[in-house]
């Protein structure tokens, strides 16, 4: 865990990181939806398999 050690007048000045999405490349991105896609398809056999 990293503390903020700034002043809150440094930190208006500053402009907002980009979101984490946006900083990574195209194979990146590609490889995140790839495992968000495996978790979901995960989470829905399990759901339908504890409603059978």
């Amino acid at each position: 865990m990293q503390l903020k050690l700034r002043f809150a007048e440094e930190d208006r000045k500053r402009p907002p990181d980009p979101p984490a999405w946006e900083k990574l490349d195209a194979e990146a991105r590609a490889e995140a939806l790839r495992r968000l896609a495996l978790v979901i398809a995960r989470m829905l056999t399990v759901r339908e398999a504890g409603h059978d």
